[in-house]
């Protein structure tokens, strides 16, 4: 990496395997550079931190936030992003993970949830930031969900979304997907305008198709507007079983570059 630190935008639903993808991300950009400087802002994190400097109620649940709550959580990130690349000479990359895919843009502004959404669009001028989007097959998501809930409490502790929240998001972001198609502003290969709720009822497997061939890069292009060239839209999918080790994810390597549990001691 040439010049200053680069940003990184990591978007996906939840169990969509952003932890993973960015695990072996890491894993190999130390392996070639053991001297890059890594920061890592995480969602969960984010609102930590916010309800621990009292900018959120203490008591505040992820879904329960409102449309304000969410945009200023959103603006935090930002902000997190600027000044942890501002104390970063020379090469690094400063990574800020989080949903992102929950808002589109609107006439009366934004539509849906910002879990990050404006955060990447205020950074899409900046040729030094890259977006990634992420899904993962049908399999896989079910995958993580059975060890979510297997767990739950778990989940909390790793800064990862709850199996509720999980599932909250996913239905945010069908309801979308159904929206953008009925209003002809996204296209699903073979359905008609308005009929992809039906689509989705009679082929489950039709919703993942849809999500990662046609509303990540929908999103990445037309919503918030990435150039080709600063984006990546990627499928994980589930390894057979002597291969899973091989992506499982270190999470003490992972947390030793969380810029904001470090700054807050959070």
């Amino acid at each position: 990496m040439d010049g200053g630190p680069l940003a990184l935008f990591i978007i996906g639903e939840p169990l969509s395997g952003k932890s993973a993808f960015l695990y072996n991300l890491l894993r190999w950009l130390l392996t070639a550079d053991a001297s890059l400087r890594v920061r890592l802002m995480r969602w969960g994190d984010a609102m930590r931190a916010q309800r621990h400097l009292g900018l959120l109620p203490a008591d505040r649940l992820p879904g329960d936030l409102s449309n304000e709550e969410f945009a200023g959580l959103s603006a935090f990130v930002g902000e997190q992003v600027r000044e942890a690349r501002a104390t970063m000479a020379g090469p690094g990359l400063v990574v800020a993970e989080f949903p992102g895919c929950t808002a589109v843009n609107g006439e009366r502004g934004l539509e849906g949830l910002d879990r990050g959404f404006s955060t990447c669009r205020s950074f899409v001028e900046d040729r030094g930031a890259h977006y990634v989007a992420l899904t993962a097959e049908a399999a896989l998501r079910g995958a993580f969900l059975q060890t979510r809930e297997a767990a739950p409490g778990a989940a909390t502790e790793a800064r990862s979304a709850t199996p509720l929240a999980a599932n909250r998001i996913r239905e945010q972001v069908t309801a979308l997907m159904i929206q953008l198609q009925q209003q002809e502003r996204m296209a699903v290969s073979g359905v008609a305008a308005g009929a992809l709720a039906a689509a989705f009822d009679g082929d489950p497997a039709l919703r993942e198709q849809a999500l990662y061939e046609s509303y990540m890069p929908y999103l990445l292009q037309h919503e918030i507007g990435v150039p080709s060239e600063r984006a990546l839209i990627a499928r994980n999918v589930l390894l057979p079983p002597e291969l899973r080790g091989i992506a499982e994810v270190d999470a003490g390597f992972v947390d030793q570059f969380d810029y904001i549990r470090e700054r807050y001691s959070i």
